[in-house]
């Protein structure tokens, strides 16, 4: 997994919760006490499975608000700090979403061991799209609380719910 995103979640546990926390994290998930993670540092996989779900046990969060948290974080501060011209290339929501396997394979392009997820959209309508989430990872909680939080920055009044477990609903209330 990119290294970037393992630092967004440690940064999110540390700003938005305390250092004491993320150090709980790391021992619950078995990682060294000293481990700290670095952007251009990829992290296997499993490990950072590990280290997601140590975080929502040691936060005490489920998967659906823990997927909205970190999604809130990552859009709104980190990758908007670390990603500016990714987001300052799309006008809305629904333009980014458009290029959502793209980015990531942009982002990735650098990674040894590329994972990327694929997102196949299908827009059923000019307001409701579908997003075959394609990922060998979990994580379709998280990328439900990312596209709510796509929505929040662009001021895109959006609805998203998880269908099943690799299907996403995003509806345009405008």
């Amino acid at each position: 997994m990119h290294g970037a995103f393992i630092v967004g979640l440690k940064e999110l546990v540390v700003n938005r919760f305390d250092v004491s926390f993320w150090e709980e994290i790391l021992e619950y998930a078995g990682f060294d006490p000293n481990y700290y993670p670095l952007s251009n540092q990829e992290l296997a996989d499993n490990k950072a499975e590990v280290l997601i779900k140590a975080s929502l046990k040691k936060l005490n969060l489920g998967d659906r608000k823990f997927g909205e948290v970190f999604g809130n974080y990552w859009i709104k501060t980190f990758a908007r700090e670390k990603y500016f011209a990714f987001f300052d290339a799309h006008k809305s929501s629904k333009e980014f979403i458009n290029n959502l396997t793209e980015l990531h394979k942009k982002l990735s392009a650098t990674l040894t061991d590329k994972n990327p997820p694929v997102f196949e959209i299908d827009w059923q309508n000019q307001n409701t799209v579908l997003i075959t989430y394609h990922s060998s990872r979990s994580l379709i909680h998280i990328a439900v609380g990312l596209l709510k939080a796509l929505g929040d920055f662009y001021n895109d009044d959006i609805s998203v719910y998880r269908v099943d477990k690799n299907l996403i609903k995003v509806f345009y209330k405008d």
